[in-house]
């Protein structure tokens, strides 16, 4: 079915999320889009929720390579602070400590691989922040959860679910069956939640943060109460204290 025709991401009335994209295999099969990709980009930008790319990529310049998933997926505008190679949050933190102790006086030799998990993640959370203070039309001020679109079950999944936000973030994992995952087999390590395409998994996101706020709108009186009744006891001690 082509992505274009396909059944429409709801819209929410006030957004809570947050979404990091793996490329391979959840928005591109090698330079084609997969579908419902550029649907679901484009939705997410209209209705003015932030999003970023992670890529284990780094052999290219960051613009060049936003330039080429532009391309592949339709010359869809992205924002510079959108894209995280996964090396060079790694690398910055590398030759910045290298030039403290070393005074700048040679460059270090060494060799980048893999997705580095906290170093990674927190820089994905400021170019998130980067991203919403340079585009205040983003619907950003309640986000609460930070939805992680895997194409893989196995290192990718543990990563996102076991790093401690920086922010006060809750990441969710969303494994997709574009990727290298195949329905009917189990991960290595469970996600939150599978879902077909990417479109599937934002639509699921979105009904799942849906249901948070309902959770929170019903515990909210409750925690009006506690407070309250804490402040009061404060208000006791402090009296208390004074005679």
């Amino acid at each position: 079915m082509d992505s274009d025709t396909q059944t429409p991401i709801p819209k929410i009335s006030r957004n809570t999320v947050a979404f990091a994209f793996d490329i391979d295999g959840v928005l591109l099969d090698g330079t084609k889009p997969i579908p419902g990709a550029r649907q679901t980009l484009m939705r997410l930008q209209e209705d003015g929720i932030p999003f970023f790319l992670m890529t284990n990529s780094g052999d290219a310049a960051e613009k060049v390579n936003l330039e080429d998933l532009s391309l592949h997926l339709g010359n869809i505008a992205f924002d510079k602070a959108q894209i995280v190679q996964a090396r060079i949050p790694f690398r910055e933190a590398l030759l910045g400590h290298w030039n403290h102790t070393a005074n700048g006086a040679a460059k270090p030799d060494y060799t980048m691989s893999g997705k580095p998990i906290d170093t990674t993640y927190c820089y994905g959370e400021r170019a998130l922040h980067d991203l919403i203070a340079a585009n205040p039309q983003l619907d950003a001020k309640n986000i609460r959860t930070v939805y992680m679109i895997w194409g893989s079950p196995e290192f990718d999944i543990s990563d996102s679910d076991s790093y401690q936000s920086q922010c006060g973030y809750r990441w969710r994992s969303v494994l997709v069956e574009t990727g290298v995952y195949r329905f009917g087999t189990t991960p290595s390590h469970m996600p939150h939640h599978t879902a077909r395409n990417v479109q599937e998994a934002v639509e699921w996101a979105l009904e799942d943060a849906e249901e948070d706020d309902k959770l929170s709108a019903r515990r909210e009186p409750a925690n009006r109460w506690k407070r309250a009744l804490q402040h009061i006891r404060r208000r006791i001690r402090q009296k208390k204290d004074k005679m």
